[in-house]
């Protein structure tokens, strides 16, 4: 990576190459500065947080060119199938780097970044056709966000006690297909 490329993109670019030579366990903020010859300080000038470089890092990994705050305001798409696209993307994060998704959930639990939580929500109130309080709604995402964290950072055991094996994509699709109905209330047809 040259000087003259923008330290936003060297910056990336190093999370990305680590993520992809060491495993997500290895991405520091200090490691990633110093791979992308720039200070510490340009990171959360550029990204905010860790957690964001690691998203963004997540979908240029993934190959997704919408990360899932755009899959929520997609108004092609109706409101189940945002909703399903949103948690979709975010599942995929275990097939490239299962290591990568467990940091970004552990570390959305343990700051308190309800980020994700929030961006179920714009689906999940058109969805929901104002049935519901803006509590309840709130609610409810804050549920799929905390289920969605335990599948990604207890895989193994969640497979176990669903029966579903969440290590294949079949099985996470089962999964998010169930999640997804639960909380809009539907009943499996």
């Amino acid at each position: 990576m040259g000087r003259t490329e923008p330290a936003r993109q060297r910056i990336l670019g190093a999370a990305v190459a680590l993520i992809r030579e060491e495993g997500a366990q290895s991405v520091t903020v200090r490691r990633v500065a110093e791979r992308a010859g720039v200070g510490v300080g340009l990171i959360n000038y550029h990204f905010g947080s860790k957690r964001n470089l690691l998203a963004e890092a997540s979908s240029q990994l993934l190959g997704t060119s919408d990360p899932p705050d755009q899959a929520a305001g997609d108004r092609r798409l109706d409101a189940d199938t945002r909703l399903r696209r949103i948690l979709r993307q975010r599942l995929r994060s275990l097939e490239v780097d299962a290591g990568l998704a467990h940091l970004m959930a552990e570390d959305a639990v343990l700051s308190g970044d309800l980020t994700a939580a929030e961006e179920i929500l714009v689906p999940l109130r058109e969805a929901d056709g104002g049935e519901r309080t803006e509590v309840e709604l709130r609610m409810l995402a804050l549920m799929m966000w905390s289920v969605e964290t335990v599948l990604t950072l207890h895989a193994g055991a969640c497979s176990r006690f669903l029966g579903v094996d969440l290590d294949q994509w079949p099985g996470r699709e089962t999964a998010l297909d169930v999640l997804a109905r639960l909380t809009l209330g539907r009943r499996s047809g």
